[in-house]
Order: structure tokens, then C-alpha cells, then sequence
């Protein structure tokens, strides 16, 4: 397999988080073989469908807010303009492979494929077609390293047949058009600051300053865009971070408070209790009970 540091791709993430990619010519996506250790992935989105598989090794993948652990085997639906991330996990090895579809030239076949949102445990696909996919994506992976000049032929027929069975089977909804106009609408750079920053003290008016708006226009925009207020929206992160320290470390609540980004013990523990149904230090005594009995 390739090292990650002979391409690129990390260095290519502009200031609102757009990657831009080079794709090659003859082929609809960008295929990326990953072996390495210690890495880590910048925040960045583009236009395209993008789908990871690990082989070895493990990492945490933050897209948009959720959080998600891989694992050798598991395959990772990303849908177009997410915002995501990815760190391996106690900075040990990782390797896999990540495929980025081309959306223009996706989209001359299948028109506005960039609006949908797609996941991997879709309800509408089968365990047969989640199996399915994951053989393709390693196919494409082994057929990207032989050479030959049949090569690009059967990899391209790959990777259609990849699209044809994600937007068949893996589609979960639409994305709003507010976040796709023009490709690089400004809500795209809003949630990729806030995604970056929520452990910050942050304020609607900050970030409304910081992209030129009042603070009045910005949270209708943002609310439009989003189908959430500011706080709810930040809230919202900084409590899934807060859970997943909660559930999977012995860090003192206390310390999870500051790293969350919430003001207070008290702020984080009522927002906690009204998100998971109890206070944080009872969560953490349940997941490890639950973890006990497995």
C-alpha cells in the first residue's frame, strides 16, 4: 500500500474547509490507499460522495456532529458538503483506503447527486447490501494497484457500480438547498468554524462578526440553514463530546466540562440530564455496567 504522505491531500484544505482535490482524467473519483501512523485528517467538505474503509488499526471520525469509531472491516458513508474529520486512535496505525467521487462528473449522470445524504445503515438497504458495498470499495482498492491496460476499464466499472448502489440503497434524505448553493455557500464555512471552535466561548455575535453579518440576520440565516438556533446547534456539540468522554474515559467531570466548551459544571450538567435523562455521573457508572455485562 501507498503512504498518505506522498499525496497532497491534506495540504489542500483552504481556509473554509473545502478540499480540492485533483482528480485524475480518466476516472470519476479519487482513490487513496492510507498506511500510516500517528496521522490525523483536517476538518475539510467537498461537492463529491466519499466512502472510507479501514483495513487495520483504528480511528474516531467526526462527521458534521456525529461521532463515529472505526475498526478493521468498517466501511464509512460520507454524504457531500459534510464536514468531517478523522484521528486515529491513540495515534497508532491505521490503514485503509478512501474514495472520492468526482461530482462534476457524477452529476452528468446523475443530476444534483450532491444533494442527497446518504449513511451506511440506511433502513432502506439490506445487511446484503451493506455487504455488498464493502466488497466493491475493497475491489476498487486492490484493482487501484494492478497495473495493465485493462486496469482503469474494470476499476471505472467499480466504481459506477459503487454510485449506482449508494443512491439506490444508502440515501437517507436531501440536503437543504440553502447548504449547497453555488457548491460553497456560506453556511458550509459557518458550520466548519463552529465544528471547529464549539469548546471555545463562542456567541452568535462572534460568529456573525466574523462573517460580516448582524447578529439579527445571522441567526435567521443560521436557523434557516440548519432548522436550529445557534445555542441549540452548539449545545448540541458540546454534548456529544462531553458524552463520549464520559462514556469511554475516567476523566473527572470536572475536566470534561472545560474541554466541551461549556461555561460551567452546573450549564453541562442540566443540559446533560435533559439530552440523556441523567446527570453525567450516573451516565458514566450506566455505560460501564452496560460494558460489564457484554
Amino acid at each position: 500500500m501507498t503512504d498518505d504522505h506522498d499525496y497532497p491531500y491534506n495540504r489542500v484544505i483552504t481556509d473554509d474547509y473545502l478540499e480540492e482535490n485533483i482528480y485524475p482524467e480518466d476516472s470519476p473519483a479519487l482513490i487513496l490507499l492510507h498506511n500510516v501512523t500517528g496521522e490525523s485528517v483536517r476538518p475539510h467538505w467537498h461537492r463529491g460522495l466519499e466512502l472510507s474503509h479501514c483495513f487495520a488499526g483504528t480511528a474516531t471520525w467526526t462527521i458534521d456532529s456525529s461521532i463515529i469509531e472505526t475498526s478493521p472491516g468498517h466501511t464509512t458513508l460520507i454524504s457531500p458538503y459534510a464536514i468531517h474529520e478523522a484521528t486515529l486512535t491513540n495515534d497508532g496505525y491505521y490503514s485503509g483506503v478512501s474514495i472520492t467521487f468526482n461530482n462534476d462528473i457524477v452529476e452528468k449522470s446523475y443530476p444534483y447527486a450532491d444533494r442527497n445524504l446518504v449513511d451506511f445503515m440506511s433502513p432502506t438497504a439490506t445487511d446484503d447490501d451493506r455487504s455488498r458495498l464493502t466488497d466493491l470499495v475493497i475491489e476498487a482498492a486492490q484493482w487501484h494497484e494492478r497495473p495493465g491496460t485493462l486496469k482503469t476499464l474494470r476499476l471505472n466499472a467499480i466504481l459506477y457500480e459503487i454510485l449506482y448502489l449508494v443512491y439506490s440503497k444508502f440515501v437517507v434524505g436531501v440536503r437543504r438547498p440553502e447548504l449547497v448553493r453555488n457548491g460553497r455557500h456560506v453556511f458550509i464555512q459557518v458550520v466548519g468554524f463552529i465544528e471547529s471552535h464549539y469548546a471555545e466561548p463562542l456567541t452568535a455575535q462572534d460568529v456573525a462578526s466574523r462573517f460580516g453579518y448582524s447578529r439579527e440576520h445571522f441567526s435567521r440565516l443560521f436557523k434557516e440553514a440548519t432548522g436550529m438556533g445557534f445555542k441549540q446547534f452548539v449545545t448540541r456539540l458540546r454534548l456529544q463530546d462531553a458524552e463520549r468522554r464520559i462514556a469511554r474515559s475516567t476523566v473527572p467531570i470536572a475536566d470534561v466540562v472545560r474541554s466541551s466548551g461549556f461555561a460551567d459544571s452546573r450549564s453541562m450538567c442540566a443540559a446533560f440530564e435533559r439530552a440523556y435523562g441523567m446527570t453525567p455521573s450516573a451516565y458514566r457508572r450506566a455505560q460501564k455496567a452496560e460494558r460489564r455485562q457484554e
